[in-house]
């Protein structure tokens, strides 16, 4: 039964198929004036110069553990570096960001526990038989804290006072991360970690 049903549809098969085959070359060859192509499109060219975040926001980083927060003034621009001046004057004034963080690579955490758990599994065979360090990058609950690590830098902490201005933060540093590693080829944890979603 079933045969005798494929046969019969067969027929039917043959001539609809370059019918529709013929039309879908047609469209994607020369497109309707009203409508889209079926080509892939250049997406929007954006300038390197455009910004993405810029504000003033306390800092910590890693080799100034148990010094107090310094208030800094961060620009994320469209090349997707993450620009540290000392204050708004600097760099209103042109002066070369005081440091200049390349984001490729980098995990970024919005809790303190999932920093640290991040921090002891990668530096595991480093912490080996070192006292960890118990004071907070965090003073109250108010304070909303972005971790950011970088392999070759240990993490950074950025803290705001509003949740609307860290979560801006955080939507732009995410993009800086996904597009910096476009441009880095995967190594073999990438490769791994990916294969494990599809398997």
């Amino acid at each position: 039964l079933v045969d005798s049903t494929f046969q019969s549809f067969s027929v039917f098969y043959r001539q609809q198929y370059s019918a529709a085959y013929t039309v879908h070359l047609h469209q994607e060859v020369e497109p309707k004036k009203e409508g889209r192509s079926l080509l892939l499109a250049h997406g929007p060219q954006y300038a390197p110069e455009e910004v993405l975040y810029q504000g003033s926001v306390k800092l910590s980083c890693w080799y100034e553990q148990g010094k107090k927060c310094k208030e800094r003034f961060i620009v994320l621009r469209r090349e997707y570096k993450v620009e540290i001046h000392e204050n708004t004057e600097t760099f209103s004034r042109g002066c070369a960001a005081k440091l200049v963080l390349h984001p490729a690579g980098g995990s970024v955490f919005t809790k303190e526990e999932e920093s640290k758990a991040h921090q002891e599994r990668t530096c595991a065979g480093i912490l080996n038989g070192v006292k960890e360090d118990s004071s907070s990058v965090v003073s109250s609950p108010d304070v909303l804290a972005v971790y950011l690590h970088l392999h070759y830098m240990g993490h950074t902490c950025f803290l705001f006072q509003q949740e609307e201005e860290r979560d801006n933060f955080l939507s732009a540093i995410k993009t800086c991360i996904r597009h910096g590693n476009l441009g880095k080829p995967p190594t073999h944890k990438h490769i791994l970690s990916m294969a494990s979603y599809y398997t």
